[in-house]
Formats: structure tokens, C-alpha cells, sequence
């Protein structure tokens, strides 16, 4: 968001820096000198205060109000669907479409570029070297494994990711190992008397401890591909 240097009332804030996703202000509600109820906005650059009771009324489209102070806009319903509004450092109040990746001030005087991030759907890449034939592909999502486009060998895409799924796994597979061992003791005489849900339980360790240990050693045997950087 958009930083304000503290200036005296009425006069406009400079902006640092572009404010890339203007959102309404709060509306306040104050009686006049005829005790009637006025309903009004506060300028977004000015701080000055603005009717909009009348605008609210309006059933048409218009969502941004004239300030009288500074002659700037200030927006005092959303942007309408699929659209965002966008202040340049020079106050100027922009609409654009909200997928964008860059516009340009529309104030003839300023006619800055704005670059946009849209933190919704902005993903950074990487770039990595295959470990078994070195073809460079790319992924755009997280996860800890990818296959080549190439040769279509999957590997690891974390420097330690492969050692701590080996350590996970195993100590997990010792944990089922330990705890199916504790029931076999304190149960094998049941199991004597034809308990047969005995039997299930203790095939059931040993069938979760054993695709623990499997998915340990595929993972220690599984290679790491390089990372090379970020996705220009």
C-alpha cells in the first residue's frame, strides 16, 4: 500500500509510491446546522470532506466523486466488476482492467508507467537442470518433485527435501514397527483365544511400516535436479 508523508490538512499527500489497489473510503454521518442527518466520504488525497449522500442515491454506475479542495478522485463504491482502481504518485485516480500487468497514467502531464502485481494469480518460476539428462525445464508452482519434459525422469527439486523425507519416513516406519511390537505383547494372548481383529491390527502395522520404509528408500535413491535461478 500506498505511504503518506504527514502534511497539514487540506493540503495533498505525496505519494511514495504508486497505491496499486484503491479500495472505497469509510463513510461518516454527521448532523448539520439544520439537524439533518449528512452523510459524506473523506478525500483519499486531501483528507477534505465530501457529500456523498445525494451519488449513494444515484442508481447509476458512477463510483468515484470530484473533491472540491484538490480536484481529485476519490472512489466511494467499489470498482465495478472485473476492474480496479489505481492511484499514480501524482494523485491521479486510474481505472483499469484488475488481470493487468501495467498501465500508463492516464494524466497528460504525468503519463507514468505503473507496473501492477496482482498477488492473486503472480507466480514466480524456476528454472532447473534435469539430474539425469541436464535439459532445462521449468516450474511455475511449489512442489517437491518434478519430471523432465525430456526423458521424463522424475526427480527431487529440493537440495534437502530427499533426506528429510528419508528421515520422516524411516522414523515413522520404526514408530508403526515399535508400537505394533507393544500390541503384539500385550494382545498375543487374546489372539490365542481366535481374536481374529487381533490379527488385522497387527498385519496393519506391518503394512504401514513397511510402505514407510519403501518410500524412504525411494527417496534416498532418487536424484536432485540443480536449481539455476528464477524464471526472467
Amino acid at each position: 500500500m500506498a505511504r503518506y508523508s504527514p502534511l497539514p490538512e487540506h493540503i495533498p499527500y505525496q505519494l511514495d509510491c504508486p497505491d496499486l489497489d484503491v479500495r472505497p473510503g469509510t463513510y461518516y454521518t454527521e448532523t448539520n446546522a439544520r439537524g439533518r442527518p449528512v452523510t459524506y466520504t473523506v478525500c483519499q488525497v486531501c483528507r477534505y470532506k465530501i457529500h456523498v449522500a445525494e451519488k449513494m442515491e444515484d442508481q447509476s454506475n458512477l463510483s468515484i466523486v470530484d473533491c472540491p479542495n484538490c480536484k481529485e478522485l476519490t472512489p466511494f463504491k467499489d470498482a465495478p466488476e472485473g476492474f480496479k482502481f489505481v492511484r499514480c504518485i501524482c494523485h491521479m485516480l486510474n481505472t483499469c482492467n484488475r488481470n493487468a500487468k501495467q498501465i500508463m497514467c492516464s494524466r497528460a502531464e504525468c503519463r507514468k508507467v505503473i507496473k501492477l502485481v496482482n498477488e492473486e494469480t503472480s507466480v514466480i518460476g524456476q528454472r532447473y537442470s534435469c539430474a539425469y539428462c541436464f535439459y532445462v525445464f521449468e516450474v511455475t508452482d511449489s512442489r517437491h518433485f518434478a519430471r523432465c519434459e525430456q526423458c521424463g525422469s522424475l526427480s527431487s527439486l529440493g537440495e534437502n527435501h530427499s533426506s528429510v523425507s528419508v528421515c520422516i519416513y524411516t522414523i515413522i516406519g520404526i514408530l508403526l514397527c515399535g508400537g505394533g511390537a507393544v500390541t503384539a505383547v500385550f494382545t498375543y494372548k487374546k489372539a490365542l483365544d481366535d481374536c481374529w481383529p487381533l490379527y488385522i491390527a497387527w498385519a496393519a502395522f506391518g503394512l504401514l511400516a513397511f510402505l514407510c520404509f519403501l518410500r524412504a528408500g525411494w527417496s534416498a535413491r532418487i536424484q536432485t535436479s540443480y536449481l539455476l535461478g528464477e524464471i526472467n
